[in-house]
């Protein structure tokens, strides 16, 4: 009954923070092509490696990049990101601590894809969305990040490893 549901999407809050957001993503961005590369080189990318999937497969491009913020994205930060500081906050504090656990229990939920990259991926980006969300209090600002790093990742490459198709790889 306390909830506000105006939270789910609250899109003053985003307009004030967008620039903010655009200006890291673009730093995150070049940081995102440099650990592609990176892993490429390493042999880690599958073979086609960095930006294979625009490439080889562009019509699954555009549709994730139609989907993914809706089918993925939000719901992911209905549940982990909303709730949980609508939970949890009482008893984290606004402050740090929530941000941090915030960011390693969005990693674990992606603990599924058996692999260190995914975890560290998206626990830097939990770390990331659990800070914007704190500042706005804006599912639509925190949805919106996500979805342009998740995007990125998956041209890039990186995407690979939170791909569930990858299990197992």
């Amino acid at each position: 009954p306390a909830f506000k549901a105006r939270q789910l999407w609250n899109f003053r809050p985003f307009l004030r923070d967008a620039p903010r957001m655009l200006g890291l993503f673009a730093i995150g961005a070049v940081i995102m092509v440099g650990f592609a590369f990176l892993l490429d080189h390493l042999g880690v990318l599958p073979d086609g490696g960095i930006f294979r999937l625009p490439r080889e497969a562009p019509i699954v491009a555009v549709i994730i990049f139609v989907f993914y913020p809706w089918v993925s994205c939000y719901p992911q930060e209905i549940s982990h990101r909303t709730f949980f500081f609508h939970r949890y906050e009482p008893v984290l504090g606004s402050g740090p601590t929530i941000v941090v656990v915030n960011a390693a229990v969005f990693a674990w939920f992606h603990a599924a894809f058996w692999n260190p990259w995914a975890l560290g991926m998206t626990f830097a980006g939990g770390l990331l969305f659990a800070w914007t969300y704190l500042r706005t209090r804006s599912t639509l600002a925190v949805t919106i990040e996500h979805a342009l790093y998740g995007w990125w990742a998956f041209m890039t490459g990186a995407g690979w490893f939170v791909y569930a198709g990858s299990v197992g790889s």
